[in-house]
């Protein structure tokens, strides 16, 4: 067909847009540390065993603090300021201890052949969530699956001792756990700006639950590093829209 033709046919035609971008997401975790955090676990108190919630019950919440956010509640904001603190936190601590853990395998790496620390059957979870905090909080889980699976091998090959195992163990547990605790706190107030700045009885009662706001959120001076840059509609939140008063 030559240029005139396609032309022709371009105008002739009414040409539709491409649909959305589909994708599957999945990752392969290899070690039961890190897969009791994403799926959670059932408390058994004969056992001592406490209850862990699992990601899938963060990633319910971050979505309600997520749409609150883009809504323009103030407090949602304040919330995910707070998990992107922590979220900083936790992946500057779990690259330093993994850094850490690779000097000591590093020790005897150039006289033993040691192969990578990895399952002999991970288990696949497939990924869909709503919020791109949640998927954030994933990339450090993944990040604490292979300090875990690597900690196992120089357990095994006594390059650490059991004590020393255990303690790094739990300081990678409690750097994801940081971020986690930070989402449980918010409370789904209906406010804006406008309510903080008329101090509605609605911001009191918020204040009381959740604490008087920082300044950076009263003054709008912060927005949250995956904010869109348009407005849009929100999936899954009716047909509120961005808002960034």
């Amino acid at each position: 067909m030559n240029q005139e033709n396609i032309k022709a046919a371009s105008t002739d035609e009414e040409i539709n847009e491409p649909g959305v971008i589909k994708s599957d997401v999945s990752i392969e975790l290899h070690t039961k540390e890190a897969l009791k955090i994403f799926m959670g676990r059932k408390e058994d108190a004969t056992a001592g065993i406490h209850h862990i919630p699992g990601v899938s019950v963060y990633a319910k919440l971050l979505r309600v603090i997520w749409g609150a956010c883009l809504a323009g509640n103030p407090y949602a904001k304040w919330w995910i300021m707070k998990i992107e603190e922590r979220l900083k936190e936790t992946e500057t601590d779990l690259s330093s201890l993994l850094e850490d853990i690779n000097k000591q395998h590093d020790v005897v790496a150039g006289r033993l052949n040691i192969a990578k620390s990895l399952s002999v059957k991970p288990v696949k979870v497939e990924l869909n969530f709503a919020t791109p905090y949640t998927y954030k909080i994933v990339y450090c889980l993944v990040k604490l699956d292979e300090i875990t699976a690597r900690l196992i091998t120089l357990r095994h090959i006594s390059l650490i001792s059991p004590g020393e195992f255990d303690r790094k163990i739990k300081e990678s547990r409690g750097a994801i756990n940081r971020v986690l605790n930070e989402i449980g706190g918010f409370k789904p107030f209906d406010l804006t700006l406008n309510d903080v700045r008329e101090n509605t009885a609605a911001y009191a009662e918020a204040v009381e639950v959740m604490g008087g706001l920082p300044e950076v959120i009263v003054k709008n001076q912060y927005t949250p590093e995956f904010f869109p840059t348009k407005n849009l509609k929100i999936a899954g939140f009716g047909k509120k829209k961005v808002a960034n008063e």
